[in-house]
């Protein structure tokens, strides 16, 4: 079976213009606003495209992506729309127009050919893409008209990081595994983040609000039976949910982890079935380990990617056949 070949000059080009691209519109976002964020973010990136985690780029790619075109399309139309509902009013339906637009590009056969990290992050934002358009107006009107427009930019940039990840290609493709419901799966979950709130204190109790609308994004995409994405949602909530446990580590458990990093990704790598999910989540905690000095929390991330998320990955979806 021939591998995916994601580490290829020309994937790995797109993306770089593309944080490029990003870094200018951060640049152009109002100073008087804390974005030292996006610049965290786009170093974090560089770095893995340097190293060739291209999987952990792609995954990384979504939050930057997301987070400042929403804010530049916020900025910008702000000064457009000036708090003026009929405004708001116009730029939405142009909005919707645009978005009924780019949402014909999308092809079922330029998607089942990409890996499946790539489909998953296409379906999770074209997912969200509507619901954000619609509340957007509604939040608008109970609000102040220009407080909708983060939403309408938040719904544009989804619709055009699945296109983005759509138009990446890959010279060969292994077999995918059995992607399938996961209702079993996230119902279990769903009832341990329950309980665990409930014990929580009421200080802990606000950190669960990201895990809920995570979980929430996994469910509603495997009721629309687009299993990738409920994949990697479900795994980023075993992941989150895994931190808020607070798991014990230190600095001496490094040399260790790396070791069992390395087994993992040359395991997934040389399996005959496309594990690029499972292999971002090992690209992640390997860049973690990459750095000099690396945090207790981002410790703690390893170790739950490690003793928590892979087993997940691997009990569902190690050599269980392909589609």
């Amino acid at each position: 079976m021939i591998a995916v070949s994601f580490n290829c000059f020309a994937q790995k080009q797109l993306i770089a213009e593309k944080v490029a691209k990003l870094q200018q519109a951060r640049n152009e976002l109002d100073p008087k606003n804390d974005n030292s964020g996006f610049d965290v973010q786009i170093k974090d990136l560089e770095n893995d495209l340097s190293a060739n985690r291209l999987f952990a780029g792609l995954y990384k790619l979504q939050n930057l992506w997301l987070g400042v075109e929403s804010f530049n399309y916020n900025e910008k139309k702000s000064l457009v729309v000036q708090d003026k509902l009929p405004l708001l009013e116009v730029e939405w339906k142009k909005m919707g127009d645009e978005l009924n637009g780019k949402e014909k590009q999308f092809s079922s056969v330029a998607i089942n050919k990409l890996p499946a990290l790539a489909r998953a992050v296409i379906e999770a934002s074209r997912h969200r893409s509507k619901p954000l358009y619609q509340s957007s107006i509604l939040y608008g009107k109970n609000t102040n008209p220009n407080q909708g427009l983060y939403y309408m930019g938040n719904a544009q940039a989804n619709i055009d990081l699945a296109l983005f990840t759509q138009n990446l290609r890959f010279t060969a493709k292994k077999t995918s595994p059995k992607f399938d419901s996961l209702e079993k799966e996230l119902t279990q979950l769903e009832r341990e983040i329950i309980e665990a709130y409930r014990t929580s204190t009421p200080e802990e109790q606000t950190r669960y609000n990201a895990i809920n609308a995570a979980l929430k994004l996994a469910q509603e995409l495997n009721e629309r039976g687009w299993f990738e994405g409920t994949a990697l949602k479900y795994l980023d909530v075993v992941s989150a949910f895994g931190l808020l446990k607070n798991p014990s580590v230190n600095s001496n458990e490094i040399p260790a982890m790396k070791t069992k990093l390395a087994e993992k990704l040359t395991e997934l790598n040389k399996s005959n079935f496309d594990h690029s999910i499972g292999i971002t989540y090992l690209e992640i905690a390997q860049g973690i380990l990459a750095n000099e000095k690396v945090s207790e929390t981002d410790l703690k991330r390893v170790k739950v990617i490690l003793d928590t998320v892979l087993p997940k990955y691997e009990n569902k979806f190690l050599n269980k056949g392909s589609k």
